[in-house]
């Protein structure tokens, strides 16, 4: 029996979205999900098709279990933004596409987004928040001012999960091992499944706990099996200690599974499902890709732009 890896029934889902095969694409993702029920990736095109379908209740409720268990998910905090926006919640459409636009290192397309909207409502333009000024002091190295910035950022708002897995990842930068044990511990004592707390609680006690590191990443790649996200946090590690312990436990085999009759029909290329259009469709293609979010890196110039002009306190 053919086998079909998570990688192409995930990519073939993403493509049936961008094509408007909305049914395929629903149908894929039940398939992928009765096999990974927590991957996060396939959470957030199902969050995606609901979103095409126009069923913004169930979409927001996806999307927003992603941001749970990933809250630096660029293509889930612009997804959420349109779902809001349709729902005239414009200061949450607003705060979703800034966070977006602060994770994205600079994507002109959400900053346009951002503006057209602002002005429509009559807020103000653009200014980084504090968050967004402590992402840019860590694309920067710059890590005791993003340190600080992210406590400001907590002392005003202790419940910003996305400002702890900052903090969290600027600890771990710094080699603040022991507050990165800590902080991640209170992380996930409260959400369980947060990726990257997982990812760097497992790095950081393998030394003195290296069961309980293995099952961290075992709950780590039940969400993300292709660990794309430790491929980006531990790339510098590879490199420098490409003989580290740790990294023998990101070593992994390609997630399969058989593929039925009614899956191998909705894998093709050339499907016969129905395409499916909606009033929801045309925004929802702008956000299919990663590679449409991520630009190059434009961060040091920002810096200097930020430091010009107070960030908001947000």
């Amino acid at each position: 029996m053919v086998q079909t890896t998570l990688r192409d029934y995930l990519q073939t889902t993403e493509d049936a979205i961008s094509s408007g095969r909305i049914s395929d694409a629903l149908a894929n993702c039940q398939h992928i999900l009765t096999h990974f029920p927590e991957v996060l990736e396939a959470q957030r095109l199902l969050g995606e098709v609901y979103l095409a379908q126009g069923q913004l209740e169930e979409a927001q409720q996806t999307f927003d279990w992603v941001l749970t268990n990933d809250p630096e998910n660029v293509i889930a905090y612009c997804s959420r933004a349109l779902i809001s926006e349709r729902m005239s919640d414009y200061n949450t459409a607003l705060d979703c596409y800034q966070q977006a636009y602060e994770l994205s290192r600079g994507n002109s397309q959400i900053r346009q987004e951002f503006n057209q909207l602002s002005e429509k409502v009559g807020q103000q333009g653009f200014i980084f928040s504090r968050a967004g000024l402590a992402r840019l002091y860590m694309r920067g190295d710059l890590l005791p001012q993003a340190i600080q910035e992210w406590e400001t950022v907590l002392a005003m708002s202790p419940e910003r999960l996305d400002a702890r897995i900052g903090l969290l990842e600027a600890y771990w930068r710094e080699g603040l091992y022991d507050r990165v044990e800590r902080l991640a511990t209170q992380i996930l004592n409260e959400v369980p499944g947060c990726l990257k707390a997982l990812l760097l609680l497992a790095h950081v006690i393998l030394p003195q706990d290296a069961l309980q590191a293995k099952e961290l990443m075992l709950r780590a790649k039940a969400l993300d099996p292709e660990l794309v996200m430790a491929q980006e946090l531990f790339s510098d590690l590879m490199v420098s200690h490409p003989k580290d312990p740790f990294l023998g436990l990101l070593k992994k085999a390609p997630g399969a599974f058989p593929e039925t009759a009614a899956t191998g029909e909705n894998t093709s290329t050339e499907t016969n499902g129905t395409t499916t259009t909606s009033p929801f469709s045309d925004p929802l293609m702008r956000w299919s890709s990663l590679d449409n979010i991520v630009e190059p890196h434009q961060d040091y110039q920002v810096v200097q732009e930020v430091l010009a002009h107070p960030a908001r306190s947000q």
